[in-house]
């Protein structure tokens, strides 16, 4: 007799989901926006074969709560929330969500440079308070030119090739790239030039941060790497900032008031954006 496996879904679920998951399994949804509490997701998991979530910390902790537990799917392209060593030990097999979302982080990665560089949300601003119709000094509005810019991209993947064409055939950029081997794709499509991360910082106008969260990449940008840049740099980091930059990094944006930073980052479970420009 086959059995049918049961599937606990720890956020809500479009309806059409829903009717794929009817045809295999048994499931229930946590139907609240917020997350579910922990121990209540321990209880829930007391009988699942399938956990579908989006950023739930899978670690040693909820393995030991879930005995039946065989499949975990994040609803993500990211997976720093496994924890690779206890899954693979207790044999959970576990899924994220590669390639769909490669052009539109690329789209979202170019818009917020254009609107830093162009400082939309700073004029927006301007525009709403009337300052507009007082006589204002030209670089209290100007941002900077994108186009024939020198783009620095750090972590040249499947979304930095998409952020590297964009910038070679969109904006006319010069695309330098740091990553952990070549990309020969980027340097014969899209004219990309490797170099080491120094020198990119160095070198570079724009510099864009799109890397998985490892332990080599953990805190790979700090106070140091944040003054060997340009004094009109506008750093961008996708999609997790927070993780990779120290304190000491926010610090020196806040002293070094030339510069302007456009994160992303991800902190309990909702998002949050800074932008920090005194350009």
């Amino acid at each position: 007799m086959t059995v049918t496996p049961h599937i606990f879904v720890a956020k809500p679920l479009p309806a059409s989901f829903e009717e794929m998951l009817k045809e295999h399994c048994t499931y229930e949804v946590w139907q609240s926006k917020d997350p579910i509490p922990r121990d209540m997701l321990f209880e829930k998991l007391q009988h699942a074969d399938g956990l579908l979530t989006s950023g739930t910390k899978i670690d040693q902790e909820l393995l030991d709560h879930a005995p039946k537990l065989k499949v975990v799917s994040n609803n993500s392209v990211g997976y720093d929330n496994f924890d690779i060593e206890a899954m693979r030990q207790r044999g959970v097999i576990g899924t994220h969500t590669p390639y769909t979302l490669d052009h539109t982080v690329a789209d979202l990665a170019f818009s917020l440079i254009l609107s830093s560089a162009r400082r939309i949300a700073e004029l927006d601003r301007f525009i709403r308070e009337g300052k507009w119709t007082k006589f204002v000094q030209e670089e209290e509005i100007f941002g900077i030119d994108v186009h024939h810019q020198t783009l620095g991209i750090i972590g040249m993947g499947r979304i930095g090739e998409q952020v590297a064409k964009r910038a070679a055939h969109g904006f006319d950029m010069n695309v330098l790239y740091h990553n952990r081997s070549r990309n020969e794709k980027a340097e014969s499509a899209y004219g990309a030039v490797y170099c080491a991360l120094d020198d990119l910082l160095k070198q570079a106008d724009i510099i864009v941060l799109i890397t998985p969260l490892t332990e080599e990449t953990y805190h790979m940008i700090g106070e140091r790497e944040l003054k060997l840049m340009k004094q009109t740099a506008l750093f961008e980091t996708f999609p997790a900032g927070k993780q990779w930059m120290n304190k000491a990094s926010f610090k020196h944006f806040r002293r070094d008031g030339s510069k302007a930073l456009v994160l992303m980052c991800m902190s309990r479970n909702r998002f949050k954006r800074i932008i920090l420009s005194k350009r």
